[in-house]
């Protein structure tokens, strides 16, 4: 079932105390945080078509024969759209964190809910005269007036829920070398491979991974 997701979020980490409970230690750091998204998901599509014979052409010398008549198209699609608003959890580990570049890794869980939840059904049908080499082969000489009919309705839909677990990999680069102020400001690009389950009421259950492409800016205080 394929789907559309764009993920915003804010997360504030926190360190802890080493076992002298003096000092903060580098790793790990537990990340809390609020995460809002945007979902596509195109639930299903169906299609069928047909070739209504009405005449028969034949060359004069008989070596081909086309077939004239009408040819209809029909399709349906499903797509569900909603926004999301929900809290996530994590644990990072950092290789070198002292250092101006460094390796992450860790896991993340993410629990969302819905909202301006809505399905759009759309309906459609064309149709055109058409010339055809054999019936329903699709080789056709030309076609002539193509009518297209076209509907969709919209409607909300209930609450629906996703929960994602996911290892975020990456790299962590220092801005600054000296300069205290840009030495604090951090920028992150990695990838999440992911798990996600969403409960859909009108569906069910629907489960799927994907691969979460991120980036960000962090800002390191202690």
């Amino acid at each position: 079932m394929p789907l559309q997701t764009t993920f915003f979020g804010a997360n504030v980490g926190f360190k802890f105390f080493d076992e002298n409970k003096k000092l903060f230690k580098s790793n790990p750091v537990l990340t809390v945080g609020i995460t809002y998204g945007e979902t596509n998901m195109f639930a299903s599509h169906a299609s069928n078509s047909e070739f209504v014979h009405t005449d028969t052409l034949v060359s004069i010398s008989g070596a081909e024969t086309w077939y004239k008549g009408v040819s209809t198209y029909y399709s349906y699609d499903r797509k569900y759209s909603f926004d999301k608003l929900g809290l996530n959890v994590g644990i990072i580990y950092r290789y070198n964190p002292d250092g101006r570049w460094a390796l992450l890794g860790g896991f993340n869980l993410k629990t969302l809910f819905s909202f301006n939840s809505t399905v759009t059904e759309t309906y459609s049908v064309n149709t055109h005269d058409t010339y055809e080499y054999e019936p329903n082969a699709y080789v056709s000489l030309g076609y002539s007036n193509y009518d297209n009919i076209s509907s969709s309705e919209t409607h909300k839909t209930r609450l629906n829920t996703t929960l994602i677990m996911s290892m975020p990999l990456g790299l962590d680069f220092r801005i600054g070398k000296k300069n205290l102020f840009w030495k604090r400001i951090h920028i992150t690009v990695g990838a999440q491979p992911s798990f996600n389950m969403f409960y859909i009421p009108e569906i069910g259950t629907i489960v799927s991974g994907n691969l979460i492409i991120n980036s960000g800016l962090r800002l390191e205080i202690l």
